[in-house]
Order: structure tokens, then sequence, then C-alpha cells
């Protein structure tokens, strides 16, 4: 039933996210000389009447032109209805210009594309992380919507996505910001240098010590000898007063 396919889409998409693994459509186009023209990816899904589908399919009238920088996308959806996107070029920019919806009975609608997309420069790509719903004028109850889509038309240095300009709905990183030194000494000590080692001692340093305790050993040794003198002395005058 459309209940249950809704649910089986939406649950193949939740289990995608949950794996890591991308459930993005892309979309290339060449201009007549095989030069890359347009490249669209992207989450798309339609939802129509309560059905959702997941855009991949391209309609062999699909075509750009980057000289007329002009370029028109046009998935097929399950139903035979077709959703539609007009890229122009001009001025140095580039942008996407219309979203259209046609049912298998030609019933046309109109989305705001503007709200998805702004203009940027030539030698660049449009890109966009968060979620978007765009609805169509009548509603003809169809939505479609879009994330972590990236786009780039016309214009190429290289075989793939130049620099990108993110629009306004992703967050802007915030700036690194370098901390500025303190007013105040801080309050953990700061490393002491280590000590550098003593240079050796010369001979010169050596003579003073040497000099200064051969002089106390030379007064130690006059000390003593004066000292044995007086002593002998002594007990020669004390043994002549014993004698009768």
């Amino acid at each position: 039933s459309k209940s249950n396919y809704n649910k089986m889409v939406a649950l193949l998409v939740f289990l995608c996210t949950l794996l890591g693994l991308s459930t993005a459509a892309t979309f290339r186009l060449n201009d007549t000389a095989g030069n890359l023209c347009l490249l669209l990816d992207g989450n798309f899904t339609a939802v129509v009447n309560g059905t959702s589908t997941l855009l991949s399919n391209t309609s062999d009238a699909s075509s750009c032109n980057s000289t007329a920088r002009s370029a028109l996308l046009i998935t097929v959806l399950n139903d035979g209805s077709k959703i539609s996107f007009v890229f122009n070029g001009s001025s140095g920019t580039w942008g996407l210009a219309q979203i259209t919806y046609s049912t298998a009975n030609n019933v046309i609608a109109n989305a705001n594309s503007s709200s998805l997309f702004n203009a940027v420069n030539y030698n660049e790509s449009y890109e966009c992380d968060a979620y978007q719903s765009v609805s169509f004028t009548p509603s003809l109850g169809v939505v479609l919507n879009v994330s972590n889509w990236r786009a780039q038309a016309f214009k190429f240095t290289q075989d793939s996505f130049d620099y990108a300009v993110h629009c306004v709905l992703d967050p802007t990183p915030a700036p690194t910001a370098t901390p500025s030194p303190s007013p105040f000494p801080s309050s953990s000590p700061s490393p002491s240098p280590s000590p550098s080692p003593s240079p050796p001692p010369s001979d010169g340093d050596k003579v003073i010590p040497i000099a200064v305790g051969a002089g106390l050993a030379g007064l130690v040794i006059i000390v003593l000898i004066v000292y044995l003198i007086g002593r002998f002395k002594s007990r020669r005058e004390t043994s002549y007063q014993v004698l009768p």
C-alpha cells in the first residue's frame, strides 16, 4: 500500500544515515562539446500526495549550454510526473532560476527557487547541508525535501566541484581565538634554571689553600716546641730545689 511504501522509503533513509551510507543522487550534464556543464548531487525526496520518491532518474530531454549559460535538468518520478531544475548564468554569476513540477497530464506548478539557492560566481559551487522543504504553487499535493546538496554550472576549473559557498542556513564555524597574554603574573612558579657546572679549579687557586694549611701546621709545631721547652725547664728547676 501507499503508506507501507512511504514507511519503506523513510526507513531506507534512516538506515542509510545510521550506517553512514549516502542516499544522495548525482546528476551530471555535459554540453555539446562534451565538457562538464552542470553538476548536482544531494538528497532530493519528492512527496506527491503522500508518496515519497527519491530523485534519481534523469530525462533525456535534459540539456546544458555552456555558451548560452542555460541548463535544464529534468528528473522523472515513478508515477510519470517530473521535477525540473532550470539554471541560468549572466554577468559573472550563475544560480537556480526555477523549479517546476509537472504531472503526467502536463499540469505545471512552480516553486520559489530563491528560497533554496542564491547566485554565486562562476568557478564556484553552492552547497547547503541544512534540511529544506520546497512547496509549489498551486500545491498539487507535492513537496520537495532537500538536504546535503551541492551544485555548480557552466564553468569549472576541474572535473568536479570547485570552492563551495555555503547557504546561510549552515552554521558558520567559529574562528579559533588566539589566547592573549594575561596582565597578571602567573600563579604557577616558573621553572628555575638548572645550575651550570662549575669550571675546574686552576693551579693558582690551589696554591693559596696549600700555603694557608702549611702556615697553620708550622704555627702548631712552633707552639708545641715552645710548650715542651717550657715544661723541660720547669722540671729542672724543681729538681734543683729538692737537693740538700
